[in-house]
């Protein structure tokens, strides 16, 4: 059997020629596992066995198969072969990486805008209200008298 120039896909699980020339021609096995058996191949030009006209199939991570060659006398040529499979699926996500550390505040940070109270006022509120603590409880202020009042004083 001689094919030229052409791509065969087999369907069978086993082919048997007495002389298979190929020339310019591709056997495509869609994956299947195949067996050719043969007295005498010679192989011309790109002549290949595929297991499929691309690796990017509609069924993702689909094996290549297998492929048994028996030849009784010899192989002439060059007969390329790939069983690759087809590219697999889209793998699951992988885990949350670690939190960087902290970046030192930048050069117009508002750190740097506000002042701290502390640097300004050297005094201690806490200790000024404690000591002064009329003074700032409205003591003073709750006494006086908002308006004159006239008081009758009994005689």
């Amino acid at each position: 059997m001689t094919l030229k120039g052409t791509t065969v896909i087999l369907d069978s699980p086993a082919f048997y020629f007495d002389t298979l020339r190929l020339e310019d021609s591709k056997f495509v096995t869609r994956g299947q596992n195949i067996t050719i058996e043969a007295v005498r191949i010679e192989a011309a030009g790109n002549a290949s066995v595929n297991s499929y006209l691309s690796t990017l199939s509609s069924t993702p991570s689909s094996s290549g198969g297998q492929l048994k060659l028996i030849v009784y006398d010899r192989i002439l040529g060059q007969l390329s072969i790939d069983l690759s499979g087809t590219v697999g699926s889209k793998g699951a996500d992988g885990r949350n990486g670690v939190v960087g550390a902290g970046g030192v505040p930048g050069e117009n940070s508002a750190q740097r805008n506000f002042p701290v109270l502390q640097n300004i006022l050297p005094v201690n509120l806490r200790r000024e209200f404690r000591k002064k603590s009329l003074r700032h409880s409205g003591f003073v202020q709750r006494n006086w008298l908002l308006k004159d009042q006239n008081r009758e004083i009994p005689c």
